[in-house]
């Protein structure tokens, strides 16, 4: 399947920055540094701002992707369960899992 130009991947694609996987570019590693490091829960578009600013992951075209990383991180608890590496705290708020 086409996904397009890699400048407009999201951070879900697995791509960072035209680069091939690696697992620094992994899109749950650099979600997982952000929250790792967040001293409270963060909502979706806190996670994609600290990405930004910590180099992570730069929003193509300027366009933000909040509700594409909520779907994931959403999809990522529910299908994993007590072993997700992410947790729900709250409405729209997400931490990490500190299992």
């Amino acid at each position: 399947m086409h996904r397009g130009n890699e400048e407009n991947r999201s951070p879900e694609d697995g791509q960072h920055e035209g680069q091939g996987r690696t697992e620094e570019a992994e899109p749950d590693g650099r979600r997982e540094k952000v929250l790792a490091t967040a001293k409270e829960p963060m909502n979706c578009k806190a996670i994609v701002e600290a990405m930004a600013k910590k180099k992570l992951w730069s929003s193509p075209a300027g366009k933000t992707l909040e509700a594409t990383l909520y779907a994931a991180l959403l999809r990522h608890t529910r299908d994993k369960g007590t072993e997700a590496r992410f947790a729900k705290a709250g409405p729209g708020l997400f931490t990490i899992n500190r299992k």
